[in-house]
């Protein structure tokens, strides 16, 4: 019996290959390919295959039904979901709303939900499982009047060796991290809903925090973070990126009004718009370290440096409340397209912690 269930995985697995490559290669009306990337806030469309971290299949309804088949894939071809969408709320552009049931997988091919949806929204049961396949939790979801998520139970809830913690929404529950490695928070459940302090911790650079939560009802009414001298930070988001008074955009333009470009020996002004900078910004909001990352002239460097300095502090980078370090990555320059009837600012910005 475990040969045959090896065999039938390898042959999925293949099948799913071959099935994405030929979509691509036939010109099929009823059916869109559409690649993902993952990014910070959740994914993002991206052009090409060698670039994506998943494909999302939408295909022509089954006779019968009016929903569209939905299936995506890692990039290795294995499944990642198979549901169905509400042909109301599918867009040219890859946007879909789940509708009835929908599963999905594990990168290692066991099951990792199993939910129903109605217009994109969770309606009722939702089973979720451990990586090695054991039930994790079950939460139950409800709509008022069909429209809109009205809330969701934590009713049941499973450690990693299978014993109950939490039954009939009252108990213990767990939230990992993505890879299931690691707890993130834990805490009390009564009635189905978050109630009571909810702890975890995490590593921030080399220092372990920890942080808690205060529930009443499901409902958060505070969150403090503790560093490793136990000073508290209360905080209201997670992890809050650095961030200037008035945006990324207006601190570029803050600095191209401060900016005042050297001429070369022909009188004429040198240009800005191809350089990028990074910078870190302190704990305390500053900006230092500031650095091109292409190659300007003494000059020019020594204008951007002074505009630099002119603009004012940022507000600090914080994770669960406590600041960090991070570092900046800029464009000197933007760019105004026109995309859907409205015109769009783009710039080249980046952020990523500093490790002390």
């Amino acid at each position: 019996m475990k040969c045959i269930c090896k065999l039938g995985l390898i042959l999925v697995i293949v099948f799913n290959i071959l099935f994405l490559n030929c979509v691509r290669a036939k010109s099929n009306i009823d059916t869109a390919i559409i690649y993902y990337r993952y990014v910070r806030s959740g994914f993002i469309k991206v052009g090409t295959r060698d670039i994506c971290d998943f494909v999302r299949m939408i295909a022509h309804p089954d006779s019968g039904d009016t929903r569209y088949n939905v299936k995506e894939f890692y990039k290795d071809g294995k499944i990642k979901l198979i549901g169905k969408a509400s042909p109301r709320l599918v867009t040219g552009g890859g946007q879909i709303a789940l509708d009835s049931n929908c599963i999905t997988y594990f990168q290692n091919g066991n099951r990792q939900s199993f939910t129903h949806y109605k217009d994109g929204y969770k309606d009722g049961n939702e089973y979720l499982f451990y990586p090695n396949g054991k039930i994790y939790a079950l939460k139950r979801n409800s709509l008022i009047n069909g429209f809109y998520q009205d809330k969701m139970l934590n009713w049941e809830c499973y450690d990693a060796n299978g014993g109950i913690i939490c039954r009939e929404g009252n108990g213990n529950w767990l939230i990992y991290n993505k890879d299931f490695k690691n707890i993130t928070v834990e805490g009390p459940v009564k009635n189905g809903l978050m109630d009571g302090e909810w702890s975890g911790g995490t590593v921030l650079s080399a220092d372990s925090v920890r942080y808690t939560y205060q529930y009443v009802k499901g409902v958060l009414q505070s969150a403090t973070g503790y560093d490793k001298t136990g000073k508290t930070y209360p905080f209201s988001i997670d992890i809050a990126p650095a961030y200037y008074w008035s945006g990324p955009f207006n601190f570029l333009r803050t600095v191209q009004r401060y900016l005042v470009l050297p001429r070369d020996s022909n009188g004429k002004k040198k240009s800005a718009d191809n350089v990028i900078v990074a910078f870190t910004i302190e704990k305390h909001g500053h900006i230092a370290h500031l650095e091109t990352l292409t190659s300007v002239d003494p000059d020019l460097k020594n204008a951007i440096v002074t505009a630099f300095a002119k603009c004012k502090d940022w507000t600090p980078r914080k994770n669960f409340g406590i600041p960090v370090r991070a570092k900046i990555t800029l464009g000197l320059k933007y760019v105004t397209g026109f995309s859907d009837k409205m015109f769009i600012d783009t710039i080249f910005y980046g952020e990523d912690q500093i490790a002390d």
